[in-house]
């Protein structure tokens, strides 16, 4: 059976350019709100961050996003990674205008999480994040 950090879908979804992915492809992976960091759909969303999975990373983000407390680090930081995304799924559908308004977002969430005293999802530091802003196809815009 073949790792769920190295199963990927076909091919990466985009909106008007490829076929959508089955509405149930990403159930199987769960998480646990008391160690998210190293749930298979955390460890898979941030891999496909990485890969230009940016549609499938949002979809398996979501969920995790929608159960942390509101106004805690953890949720800025998982939304953060949400506009991420966004903003590289729009760069590759060539609207640059949501790519600049999703890339505001996505930093000041990620600095909101990453700043002061609030503590982000464990495993996630600064560099983390940094790394996967680097990775992005986005152009003129640093974390």
């Amino acid at each position: 059976m073949q790792a769920v950090t190295e199963w990927r879908p076909p091919y990466a979804y985009v909106p008007g350019q490829t076929d959508r992915h089955s509405e149930d492809l990403f159930d199987r992976f769960e998480f646990g709100l008391d160690a998210i960091e190293t749930s298979d759909r955390w460890q898979l969303a941030l891999a496909f961050m990485h890969e230009g999975f940016f549609w499938e990373a949002h979809e398996l983000f979501e969920p995790i996003w929608m159960s942390l407390p509101n106004g805690s680090a953890d949720r800025a930081l998982v939304q953060g990674l949400i506009q991420l995304a966004n903003a590289g799924l729009k760069q590759r559908m060539g609207r640059n205008n949501a790519v600049a308004r999703l890339s505001d977002l996505a930093k000041d969430l990620l600095q909101t999480a990453l700043t002061g005293q609030r503590k982000a999802i464990p495993g996630m530091t600064r560099e983390d994040v940094c790394r996967l802003w680097e990775v992005m196809p986005i152009d003129d815009y640093a974390l």
